[in-house]
């Protein structure tokens, strides 16, 4: 294992390498600082490397755990010494605000890459791949060596690392890890770490016996909101199956339905929200649309 630093405005930035060969993938959590979940994985995961001597095979692995260490300082999503979320600033700009310029010197590092894997959490989730399968066919391969079951096609939001690789020819993707406020899941941290580590197995990166995970494709998220402020009380379980129209959930008298049939890839749980809060995430099954056409 070898430990470089990199200083950019945001602070120091600790890269993590192992291995040799000509294949390079690159692993970065904490582009968000609020996303303990997954900076606490990447460093699981590193855990396990180091335990490696000689069963590295083909290829090299670069770990950048914390991306953003202004963010994480803080606590924070964004960088707090410019309010921009550094991950719609991709590939970043050396004449401009310092997480552009932060940016800059990471797109430096990511655009040498075979493969990016940016993993990130989001709230009251199922565990989910998100990359461009439709547009880019050849990610295909790549993303069925990670080892969540759900893959969601993205919007495409430019300024994000795994979009902007995926324009230039490098296989990417985002893991999204579920997050309850700051607290760490140590089962989702140690089946995650472990499961990473089968991923690198599968890609011939690390001597090992390769193991299939199932997956399942999707459609884009469709996000359903409060209309009003109240107590929101669930209905729908999440990872369960609805179709449009279905009951997922009641604000007071006010009941929510389904926009679309598909799988509830989050849904918040009890609690006080307000008028324009995310309440669930849904996705179409990829066949259904397949099927319609």
């Amino acid at each position: 294992m070898r430990i470089n630093t990199l200083r950019t405005p945001l602070g120091k930035v600790k890269i993590y390498k192992f291995g040799g060969g000509a294949k390079e993938i690159l692993i970065v959590s904490g582009m968000h600082g609020n996303e303990h979940n997954s900076i606490a994985t990447v460093r699981r995961l590193i855990g396990h490397l180091r335990g490696l001597r000689d069963d590295f095979s083909e290829g090299k692995i670069t770990i950048i755990p914390i991306a953003n260490p202004n963010a994480f300082k803080y606590k924070q999503r964004v960088s707090v010494v410019d309010g921009l979320d550094l991950n719609r600033v991709f590939p970043g700009d050396s004449e401009r605000f310092a997480t552009y310029r932060h940016a800059a010197k990471l797109w430096e590092i990511a655009q040498t890459m075979d493969c990016i894997v940016d993993i990130h959490t989001c709230s009251y989730c199922e565990p989910y791949i998100l990359t461009l399968y439709k547009d880019y066919p050849d990610v295909k391969e790549f993303i069925e060596s990670l080892p969540p079951e759900n893959i969601v096609e993205s919007s495409g939001l430019s300024g994000q690392l795994f979009i902007e690789a995926l324009k230039v020819g490098i296989k990417a993707t985002i893991i999204e890890l579920p997050q309850d406020g700051l607290k760490l899941n140590s089962r989702l941290i140690s089946r995650m770490s472990k499961d990473l580590l089968q991923s690198l197995i599968n890609m011939r990166i690390i001597r090992g016996k390769k193991k299939k995970f199932d997956h399942r494709y999707f459609n884009p998220l469709v996000k359903q909101h409060a209309d009003c402020p109240g107590l929101f009380v669930p209905r729908a379980k999440l990872g369960s199956f609805v179709n449009e129209g279905d009951i997922i959930g009641r604000i007071g008298r006010t009941i929510i339905r389904a926009k679309i049939s598909g799988k509830i890839i989050s849904i918040t749980p009890k609690m006080f929200v307000i008028t324009g809060e995310m309440l669930s995430s849904i996705a179409e099954p990829y066949n259904i649309i397949a099927k319609k056409g």
